[in-house]
């Protein structure tokens, strides 16, 4: 008894400490340093397990390692993973880019055909450029997933960049033309309002096609609500919110150029006298008739429009409504 009771005594117990097993070792193949910064910027592009589509998709370790091996081992490694957390990030930011694409260029369309050029214009060229080849460069060297069936996440450079053009390269290209330094110098004192308010409208017409994007915002928003564990009730909420704005600018913007202009022809705004303080102006004016309308035809027995561009304007605001809640937030 007292040997043992002494072997007890002697005896010495240790607690390790609990070490958190590391998934991004196989880096070091790249990078051996792992204090460098290059390795903790390089971490952050690839595949992230907390990522709601890396969560749905590649629910198990053994399936998260080899993916995390493949991307690292292969010959393009330096491509953003479509799961990791700089692309998570970047789809936040790109919610609220996009949103604010669909408010600002069908205001530009239909309230600023021929405003001179500004400083303002120059600041918000100078900003969408700025924005746009960002984009353009983090879209070129980002994966995306090719079928959900098979869990092929496409990390080639050849076929992103074919991906890629296939679907919206040429429309970003042209947001990356800096377009108002280029109607500086294309016009003059020879063309009249009618001309300018015609190359304008060209310009911001081809620039509403990126239009198309909003149709990412929706998986955007439900990724941002399941990361961070947030009701989806709120989603709903939201998305509710974000479609009735959306449908009343594009219906001030529709009436604006359907009914407005129409009314008051003798007053039509002159390039040179025109400002950014006087389209503002016109948008409350277009508003608050908009919300009337839209006011009375919700909530009063009133009658059908009778006249023509009443009755187009009425079944466009259907047409936007119906446009915004079937395709661009389309679960």
């Amino acid at each position: 008894m007292e040997t043992s009771a002494s072997q007890r005594a002697d005896s010495t117990t240790f607690e390790l400490p609990v070490q958190k097993e590391d998934d991004f070792y196989i880096l070091t193949e790249r990078i051996p340093n792992r204090n460098s910064i290059a390795f903790r910027l390089r971490r952050l592009f690839l595949i992230d397990r907390q990522h709601p589509c890396a969560a749905l998709h590649f629910r198990s370790r053994c399936l998260y390692r080899r993916e995390l091996a493949r991307h690292v081992r292969g010959d393009y490694w330096y491509i953003i993973h479509p799961f990791s957390r700089f692309r998570f990030g970047w789809e936040m930011w790109l919610t609220f880019y996009f949103y604010t694409i669909a408010l600002l260029f069908p205001f530009l369309f239909c309230f600023t055909p021929v405003l001179p050029i500004q400083w303002q214009a120059y600041a918000i060229q100078f900003s969408l450029n700025a924005l746009g080849s960002t984009s353009f460069t983090i879209r070129v060297f980002t994966g995306y997933l090719e079928d959900a069936r098979t869990r092929n996440v496409v990390l080639h450079q050849g076929k992103i960049f074919l991906h890629y053009l296939k679907n919206e390269m040429l429309i970003d290209i042209f947001l990356l033309i800096p377009h108002n330094l280029l109607l500086t110098v294309f016009f003059d004192e020879t063309l009249n309002y009618d001309q300018q308010a015609f190359i304008m409208d060209i310009v911001h017409g081809l620039m509403m096609l990126k239009l198309v994007s909003l149709r990412h915002i929706s998986g955007y928003m439900v990724n941002t609500f399941e990361r961070f564990k947030i009701d989806l009730l709120y989603y709903y909420f939201l998305r509710v919110v974000l479609i009735s704005v959306a449908i009343v600018h594009w219906c001030v913007c529709i009436y604006k150029l359907a009914i407005y202009e129409w009314d008051d022809p003798e007053n039509a705004p002159v390039a040179k006298q025109f400002s950014y303080l006087d389209a503002l102006q016109e948008y409350a004016v277009c508003l608050h008739s908009v919300s009337w309308f839209m006011f009375a035809y919700s909530f009063v027995d009133h009658r059908v429009p009778a006249g023509t561009r009443a009755k187009a304007f009425s079944s466009v605001c259907i047409v936007v409504g119906y446009a915004f809640k079937i395709f661009i937030f389309r679960k």
